[in-house]
């Protein structure tokens, strides 16, 4: 599933029962390394492209020892991408912007960025036409997930019409809206859409500064993608 006919993206995933919530997927990301090799990265379809999409989940930061937030890593949100282009195309640096676009969450610490503060700093790292660096640019939402703590968590996206500025990236936290930007210029073409989940978890972060020093895990449960949730704000910022 996810994409993949192999076994070796699910050998980090398992699923666990947690105490008052029930069967949790677990990513275990261990000690002293980093990027998507010792994580889990997965791009499955969504059952139709849409235009407008949201994608929530419950998550916890935890592990045998707390979790260790350090620098940073990469989290679950959604994207699109053209006829023919492999789900994975916007990430990870350069790319054909006309190819696609993608917006994950993730979090920082102040040793990453010195205004990611508290460590665990929540931001989305979105791919888009007019993004400032090569990497993505990340959003800043201005509060941090709690070691140990469920929260909820909402991306929220409305594809522009291609050739304007006028799609719009939200994030929530907790049901508090975090992110707000109705200016987005996700495409230049009609046939970029929101077509798949990329399910993004591990830390980094390009180089062995990113790894933490003990083992974490990244839970996360009741997973929902739904074109008909109200991406509107709700609750100012």
């Amino acid at each position: 599933g996810g994409g993949q006919t192999r076994t070796e993206p699910y050998k980090n995933t398992s699923i666990v029962n947690v105490p008052g919530k029930g069967n949790v997927i677990r990513t275990t990301l261990a000690a002293n390394q980093y990027g998507s090799s010792y994580g889990a990265v997965l791009f499955p379809d969504l059952e139709r492209s849409v235009d407008q999409a949201c994608m929530s989940y419950d998550i916890r930061f935890t592990g045998p020892q707390g979790f260790d937030f350090d620098l940073g890593g990469k989290l679950p949100g959604l994207e699109g991408v053209r006829p023919g282009v492999a789900p994975g195309v916007p990430a990870g640096g350069a790319f054909p912007r006309s190819d696609g676009w993608s917006s994950r969450g993730m979090w920082l610490g102040p040793d990453a960025y010195s205004w990611a503060k508290p460590a665990g700093y929540g931001v989305s790292l979105l791919y888009h036409i007019d993004q400032e660096d090569i990497y993505g640019d990340n959003l800043r939402w201005n509060t941090s997930y709690v070691n140990g703590q469920w929260h909820r968590v909402k991306h929220c996206e409305r594809m522009n019409t291609p050739g304007q500025s006028n799609g719009y990236e939200r994030a929530f936290l907790d049901g508090r809206l975090v992110y707000n930007d109705p200016t987005v210029q996700f495409r230049t073409r009609d046939d970029v859409h929101i077509t798949h989940i990329m399910w993004s978890l591990f830390r980094g972060g390009g180089d062995s500064s990113w790894a933490a020093p003990t083992e974490g895990w990244v839970d996360i449960d009741n997973v929902l993608v739904s074109e008909k949730a109200n991406i509107e704000p709700t609750v100012n910022l």
